[in-house]
């Protein structure tokens, strides 16, 4: 039963953005504006917790950041051969006997 409500508060603090120590002090600066963006204070007003980013923070970006770039440039060189292959009329036609011109 402990566990659950642990997670349930964990949970309520991170929607509430509170400090994961003590639950009492905010992650970002409050009042700052309706249109800016969130700024995030460098420690908790009230325990001192220090907030930081932890190692490998933007790794998921880069993995998604190079699937796409990788299916970008398949893309890219699947259209060009494509492209080359219409323009200079080389691609395999639906008549059996081109296949086999230069066999036996």
């Amino acid at each position: 039963m402990k566990t659950t409500n642990k997670k349930i508060n964990f949970m309520l603090n991170v929607l509430n953005e509170k400090c994961p120590k003590c639950s009492k002090g905010f992650v970002f600066k409050q009042n700052v504006g309706i249109l800016n963006l969130p700024v995030m204070n460098d420690d908790c007003e009230i325990c001192n917790y220090h907030y930081d980013r932890e190692p490998g923070y933007f790794l998921g970006a880069m993995y998604l950041s190079y699937g796409l770039a990788v299916y970008r440039r398949n893309n890219y060189i699947f259209n060009f051969v494509l492209f080359i292959s219409i323009s200079y009329n080389i691609l395999p036609s639906n008549d059996s006997n081109t296949c086999f011109d230069y066999s036996r």
